[in-house]
């Protein structure tokens, strides 16, 4: 992503925005409300296009991949996340599933994030946190060498939460994580790299380890950088 600027009427939802991933790497990106979080991650996937500047995945335009490069990501959203309503979950992991040539394993996904009890049941019976860890299953049903999550965990039990940071940990030896969130243990556990959004600037790019050194914890961190940036 290369001085990215997304613009809506009346509002600059991005600006000049820069920042590489590459695998193996967990980043996480911070930022209050309406910082332009949601807004960088649909750009990434494609689904928005940049008023400027340059964004390539894979060496190539989000908006134009081969097919062959479309099963190396996944991403997991706050909106409108594509999941049909009548279908149950298992009919879920077998349509998408077949999208792929060599997808993981199913029944391992339903059993690692505990979709056994539920296989039946149509995606508009899920509770919230059901449905995101159908949406987390999906996602990683290509072995996806580009992982884009934004708050995957929300509204998750510690114990689900602690599988989900578990599956991930597990993923990164050969994918690029990007996690949004406002969970400041999930920076403790998942990250190695940190973004900060301001008001739709990168504030802050850095190492976990340079990040802390700001504020000696995560809150203490995140708050001084955004004071800083005021």
């Amino acid at each position: 992503m290369k001085k990215l600027h997304k613009r809506y009427p009346g509002v600059e939802a991005l600006r000049n925005v820069t920042f590489t991933l590459e695998a193996p790497e967990m980043v996480v990106l911070l930022g209050p409300n309406g910082s332009g979080k949601t807004t960088l991650v649909r750009s990434l996937a494609g689904i928005l296009s940049p008023s400027e500047g340059e964004i390539q995945v894979f060496c190539h335009d989000p908006r134009a991949l081969p097919p062959s490069l479309k099963e190396k990501w996944g991403f997991v959203f706050q909106e409108k996340p594509g999941l049909y309503e009548e279908l149950s979950v298992g009919e879920h992991l077998k349509l998408f599933g077949g999208y792929y040539q060599n997808p993981k394993d199913p029944a391992e996904l339903t059993r690692e994030l505990g979709l056994e009890q539920i296989m039946g049941k149509r995606t508009g019976e899920l509770s919230v946190g059901q449905r995101k860890r159908l949406e987390l299953a999906l996602a990683l049903l290509p072995n996806p060498c580009l992982l884009v999550l934004d708050e995957p965990t929300s509204a998750l039990d510690i114990e689900m939460k602690a599988e989900i940071w578990r599956l991930l940990k597990a993923q990164k030896d050969d994918t690029a994580i990007l996690i949004t969130t406002h969970d400041a243990e999930e920076v403790e556990v998942l990250a190695e790299r940190v973004l900060v959004l301001k008001e739709g600037v990168l504030v802050f790019d850095g190492s976990k380890e340079e990040f802390l050194q700001i504020g000696g914890s995560v809150r203490a961190s995140y708050n001084r950088i955004l004071e800083k940036a005021a």
